[in-house]
C-alpha cells in the first residue's frame, strides 16, 4: 500500500513540476516577442514569407529595422546587400515603394531580414545559393 501512495505522490509532484515549467515557458514566449514584431511576423506570413526572428542579443535582431506601416499596409524590409566579389556590404533600412521584393520573398524562409548576394552572372556557379534574376 505504501508503494502505491509513493507512486501517486511522485506522479502528483511530477505533474505539478511539468505544469509550472510549461507556464513559465509560455510566459517567457509571450513577453519575449514585442507586439510590433508579432505584427511583422503576421504580415510576412500573409505575404507568403516564413519569417524567423532571433533572440534580442543577437546582432541580426539588434540591427533589423524592418517595420510595418499600417496606413499603407506595407512592410518596409531592412535589406542587406552583399557584393562578395568586391568584399562590400551595404544596407537599405526600408524599401522603395516603387519597387517590391514580395515576389522574390514569397515562399522563402528568412531570418530577421533578407540578405541579397549580388554576383556577376559569369560567377554564379561559384555560389551554392539559388540565383534569382531580378
Amino acid at each position: 500500500m505504501d508503494e502505491v501512495i509513493a507512486r501517486f505522490d511522485y506522479r502528483f509532484l511530477e505533474d505539478g513540476g511539468r505544469k509550472t515549467n510549461n507556464a513559465a515557458r509560455d510566459q517567457l514566449k509571450r513577453s519575449s516577442v514585442p507586439n510590433f514584431l508579432r505584427t511583422i511576423e503576421t504580415q510576412a506570413k500573409h505575404r507568403g514569407v516564413r519569417l524567423r526572428l532571433m533572440p534580442y542579443p543577437m546582432t541580426k535582431r539588434k540591427t533589423n529595422s524592418t517595420y510595418y506601416q499600417y496606413k499603407s499596409k506595407t512592410l518596409h524590409w531592412h535589406v542587406e546587400w552583399e557584393f562578395p566579389e568586391i568584399n562590400y556590404t551595404t544596407t537599405d533600412r526600408s524599401l522603395d515603394l516603387d519597387q517590391t521584393l514580395s515576389e522574390n520573398l514569397k515562399d522563402k524562409e528568412i531570418v530577421e531580414y533578407p540578405t541579397l548576394v549580388v554576383v556577376q552572372r559569369k560567377n554564379w556557379d561559384d555560389y551554392s545559393l539559388a540565383a534569382i534574376a531580378l
